[in-house]
């Protein structure tokens, strides 16, 4: 298996979130397929490290270079984990992207737009078995 490598981003040369992928990354919040810093089972910088291992690579002062380039959250498609730890049965990954401040406003939108259409179908679906429609 390979060494994950870690790059600092930087936050002038990068390309930003567009709302496709913002949707995409909060639909994939939605059905489980996205594991990201924001949960709750990852907030110890211990927990973070072991599920996304590019982390034990970087020094302090490149966790501040990366703060102070707008990363705010790491995460990560499921699909790409090259394992599960057996202790807390979170996938592992030798890759991970990035959420910068300047996008939390967009991605927190679409989480909102997420959340509301499936609470929307969940009533539709309540309501057709009350009426007897399943």
């Amino acid at each position: 298996m390979t060494e994950p490598e870690m790059k600092i981003p930087d936050s002038k040369r990068r390309r930003k979130m567009q709302s496709s992928e913002a949707r995409a990354l909060a639909r994939g919040c939605a059905n489980g397929s996205v594991c990201g810093s924001w949960m709750k089972a990852l907030a110890s910088n211990e927990a973070l490290e072991k599920v996304f291992v590019p982390l034990t690579k970087v020094t302090q002062r490149e966790k501040i270079a990366m703060g102070e380039n707008g990363v705010v959250h790491f995460y990560e498609y499921t699909d790409k984990a090259v394992g599960v730890d057996e202790e807390t049965d979170l996938p592992i990954f030798h890759s991970m992207r990035y959420v910068y401040f300047d996008e939390t406003e967009e991605l927190t939108r679409q989480i909102r737009t997420v959340n509301v259409l499936a609470e929307k179908q969940k009533e539709k679906a309540k309501g057709e078995i009350t009426n007897g429609h399943k």
